[in-house]
C-alpha cells in the first residue's frame, strides 16, 4: 500500500485484436524470427501498444487466441 510498482498490464477492456504468426505486430515484424515459431507467438493489440507472447506449442497459443477473441468478440 502506497508504493508504486513497475509492473505492467494491459487491460483486458482495452484489447481490440490478436493476431497470430510472426508478422502479427510491428514489433515482431523487425526481428527475423524463424519460421518454425510462427505458429506459436501471438500478438494482443490495443490502440495504443501491443504485446507479443510466445508459448511453448501451438495448442496452448490457440488456447490463448481463443481466450482473447473471447474478450473482444
Amino acid at each position: 500500500q502506497g508504493y508504486e510498482t513497475n509492473i505492467k498490464r494491459i487491460p483486458l477492456a482495452e484489447i481490440i485484436d490478436v493476431r497470430t504468426g510472426i508478422t502479427g505486430s510491428p514489433v515482431l515484424k523487425r526481428y527475423d524470427l524463424p519460421k518454425e515459431v510462427d505458429n506459436l507467438v501471438l500478438s494482443v493489440i490495443t490502440k495504443r501498444r501491443s504485446l507479443d507472447l510466445k508459448a511453448n506449442d501451438p495448442a496452448t497459443r490457440n488456447r490463448w487466441v481463443k481466450f482473447f477473441a473471447s474478450i473482444i468478440g
